[in-house]
């Protein structure tokens, strides 16, 4: 996890509650997220600023750092947010923003080969706050407007439009009301979601 108050990624055993240090300088970290196989952890270095303090906000962007502790964090890319993975732990998922005027700002989901920094754009949206792939690397949930969807995320690398009209792909709404905080079952099987201080989870069946 991040700690805030030490600057620091933090990984705890669960069984011993022997902690880790995952990173060696103090900084402003974000959404941390393990490797499918437990190996290695991504992280979101940021500037900081608006109510938190820019110090020690060099070198922002997404990081990979080894979950045992040993050896130094290496960036990924400069330009990302909310890391996460599928199937495949030598490939990472990010997500990237371009406002395109002062109401819009659309997002791209963007898969990154690890080992060769190979970048390959998935999935865009207009109006999409946030995405959320699946353990197994074939559903997508994503958040636009405060709704919650569901939708198959294709192999085959082509750039796939999403949102509540898009015909390219079936998807679902998810959510009755609104919905937020999208996250997955570790078998694939099920999306949750949180309105308020309520919890929902949906089968993908």
């Amino acid at each position: 996890w991040s700690d805030a108050r030490q600057g620091r990624v933090i990984r705890r055993d669960l069984a011993s509650g022997r902690e880790t240090v995952l990173t060696p300088e103090a900084g402003k970290y974000l959404s941390p997220v393990f490797s499918p196989d437990g190996r290695q952890v991504a992280y979101v270095k940021s500037r900081g600023g608006y109510l938190t303090a820019p110090w020690n906000g060099m070198d922002p962007g997404v990081y990979l750092v080894s979950a045992d502790g040993k050896g130094e964090p290496r960036r990924i890319t400069k330009d990302g947010e909310a890391p996460q993975f599928g199937a495949d732990p030598g490939e990472l998922y990010v997500t990237r923003s371009k406002r395109s005027s002062e109401v819009d700002m659309p997002r791209l989901l963007v898969r990154i080969r690890l080992d060769t920094r190979e970048e390959t754009e998935l999935v865009k949206s207009e109006h999409a706050s946030a995405f959320a792939v699946s353990p197994d690397g074939r559903w997508l949930g994503y958040t636009e407007r405060f709704h919650t969807y569901l939708t198959p995320l294709p192999p085959s690398g082509k750039l796939l439009s999403v949102g509540p009209k898009a015909e390219a792909m079936p998807q679902r709404r998810l959510d009755l009301d609104a919905g937020d905080y999208l996250h997955w079952s570790g078998d694939s099987r099920g999306l949750h979601y949180a309105l308020g201080n309520e919890l929902f989870s949906v089968s993908t069946d």
